[in-house]
Order: structure tokens, then C-alpha cells, then sequence
């Protein structure tokens, strides 16, 4: 598993924990300030549909929200 892979878990992990609220990039980078490459892995989960941003808020999409639900 790569940092970027990292990353991009541990943020949608927090995303779904913290859903349905969503938290600004902010919080986000206070949260999970010993996480590397954080704005990257947010810039691709919100390319690949995996979280939504509403200006500075960031949230788990439905299309991560149904995976969870399937998967666990």
C-alpha cells in the first residue's frame, strides 16, 4: 500500500465515521495532521466520486455511503 493509498483510506474512513456531517478542509487537516499527502488524496477522492465538497465542506458521497453499507 502506497502513502497515497494511505491517505485516501484513512480520509474516507473519517468521511464515513463522521457522516452525515461534513467537516471543513480545516478540520480535516487538524484531524489527520500526521496523515501525508492529505490534500491529494482529497483532490482524488472527490475526482473518483468517493466524497463531495460543497465549497469548503467535504463529505463521504452516497456512491461511498452505499459501498459501506453493502460491505459490511
Amino acid at each position: 500500500m502506497t502513502d497515497h493509498d494511505f491517505a485516501q483510506r484513512t480520509l474516507l474512513g473519517l468521511l464515513l465515521e463522521e457522516h452525515p456531517s461534513m467537516l471543513t478542509v480545516e478540520d480535516i487537516e487538524r484531524r489527520l495532521s500526521d496523515v501525508p499527502r492529505l490534500r491529494e488524496a482529497l483532490d482524488v477522492l472527490v475526482r473518483d466520486g468517493l466524497a463531495s465538497r460543497l465549497g469548503d465542506l467535504i463529505g463521504a458521497s452516497r456512491a461511498a455511503i452505499r459501498a459501506r453499507q453493502l460491505t459490511t
